[in-house]
């Protein structure tokens, strides 16, 4: 596995500042921030739970979407 060391991080930051702007990278973090800690208590609350999967209510069956829209796609893909 390779090493990431200050001059990958730096490179990482300019490009990241390049895409994003000054204004935005903070929002951005707090974006990334809040998806990994409720990532982390997804995880954590099915090692509490100890039934080693996701438990779904039962009800209706889901609609499927069509999005009428699709026009740029082939008529097999639709």
């Amino acid at each position: 596995m390779p090493n990431i060391g200050i001059p990958e991080l730096l490179i990482v930051l300019a490009v990241a500042i390049l895409i994003l702007g000054p204004r935005r990278i903070p929002a951005a973090i707090r974006s990334i921030g809040g998806g990994l800690r409720g990532f982390k208590e997804e995880i954590g609350s099915g090692k509490r739970r100890g039934s080693g999967g996701t438990r779904f209510e039962q009800g209706a069956p889901a609609k499927p979407v069509r999005n009428k829209d699709l026009t740029f796609l082939p008529t097999w893909f639709r």
